[in-house]
């Protein structure tokens, strides 16, 4: 399976040290250089980042085509314009992305999208985290900004796979 990331989730997985649950989850992602650049503001934060560039499993690619990140950086972000490009080149399975505009252009250009929520979702399903409370305490400490409906969405998708 091959799998994209823009920042968002992997830093939010940094930022609470659950890094390792997407190592467990998928055998291997890719982010464009853009997203690794996005990423080192996190050593603001005092986060190490060494973990992207020693691992075996993250894989920092860069894009061949900038026409296309000019293209859909008109709808989103740099870091999500080269990660809606990566997956195009290397035909992704997966695209990790929490932000909306991101998200629907990965759809509407056929990918399937995961995002933080479904990412933890996914490891309770497999049983790699029991209880997501770790949700609660990334809005509690502002890591993440989850709206009221999809947070309740997510709760009803985990009392299904409980």
């Amino acid at each position: 399976m091959i799998v994209v990331s823009d920042t968002s989730p992997i830093s939010a997985l940094i930022r609470c040290d659950q890094l390792h649950l997407l190592q467990k989850l998928y055998d291997k992602i890719l982010i464009p250089k853009k997203v690794f650049e996005e990423l080192q503001y996190l050593v603001h934060y005092n986060i190490s980042i060494d973990i992207l560039t020693q691992s075996k499993w993250i894989k920092i690619k860069e894009v061949s085509s900038s026409f296309l990140v000019e293209k859909y950086n008109n709808e989103v972000e740099e870091g999500e314009a080269e990660a809606l490009v990566l997956a195009t080149e290397y035909k992704a399975d997966l695209i990790l992305a929490d932000v909306l505009a991101a998200r629907t252009l990965a759809i509407h250009l056929g990918f399937k999208t995961k995002g933080l929520l479904g990412i933890f979702l996914e490891a309770e399903s497999k049983g790699f985290i029991e209880n997501s409370q770790l949700i609660q305490e990334l809005i509690a400490s502002k890591i993440v900004w989850i709206s009221n409906k999809v947070y309740e969405q997510y709760l009803t998708s985990l009392k299904k796979i409980k």
